[in-house]
């Protein structure tokens, strides 16, 4: 059962909350006052966006959109996701393809895996602040999908990047290691990594070929004198 359907059966008594998903998708509905907005796309995966009213980064906004799959990794659901940082007051365009405005940040997406719980996302705006201002920070995620792209870490993650779980002291931060080493040994990563070596290996080789024409123009130079 996809995440969609059991979202379902698990509020069909929560119809009127303000934040429960919408079920038909909307394009571009401004944020507003609300913390965060949540919607179905057409193809059935979540889009959550969350805007941060005193955030003083170069971003306000995150966008988190879940497949609407869930994955079993080592014993524990994970959501496959993609997730953006943009500007509230970014410049948009029409991109005619897609048939909507569009910010050209909020569509630059990072891949990662989160253990996310769906129904607190969606519903406690508290712990959704938490997934996508503390987990989904933009720094931390580069700094884990940095080091998914290391052969050899101290702490494997490949683009796995923990989850925020309910505990006595609040909420709180997990990552869980064996989820980790799954995704970084994952033929998904060690493909990633190969691309990455083979990208730099020919930018390596590229570089060496200019320093030595340069050389040799420089020496041609000199003999010419």
């Amino acid at each position: 059962m996809g995440f969609l359907d059991r979202f379902k059966k698990n509020n069909k008594n929560n119809e009127n909350n303000k934040n429960n998903i919408k079920s038909e998708p909307k394009v571009e509905e401004p944020i507003e006052k609300l913390p965060f907005t949540a919607m179905f796309l057409p193809n059935g995966n979540l889009q959550v966006e969350y805007y941060n009213y005193d955030f003083k980064k170069f971003y306000d906004t995150t966008r988190l959109i879940i497949d609407k799959q869930l994955l079993e990794i080592e014993g524990s659901e994970v959501c496959n996701c993609a997730v953006s940082w943009y500007g509230r007051d970014d410049h948009k365009i029409f991109n005619q393809e897609k048939g909507k405005i569009e910010g050209i940040r909020s569509e630059n997406y990072s891949d990662v895996l989160a253990e996310i719980d769906l129904n607190l996302l969606v519903n406690d705006p508290t712990y959704c602040k938490a997934v996508m201002t503390d987990l989904l920070d933009k720094n931390r995620v580069a700094r884990y999908l940095e080091t998914g792209m290391q052969d050899t870490p101290e702490r494997p993650c490949g683009k796995y990047v923990g989850g925020i779980a309910k505990t006595d002291n609040g909420l709180k931060k997990f990552f869980k290691c064996e989820i980790g080493i799954a995704s970084h040994n994952s033929s998904l990563m060690v493909n990633r990594r190969q691309e990455r070596k083979e990208i730099l290996r020919q930018q390596k080789e590229r570089k060496n070929r200019e320093n030595q024409e340069k050389a040799g123009k420089l020496q041609q130079g000199i003999e010419d004198r």
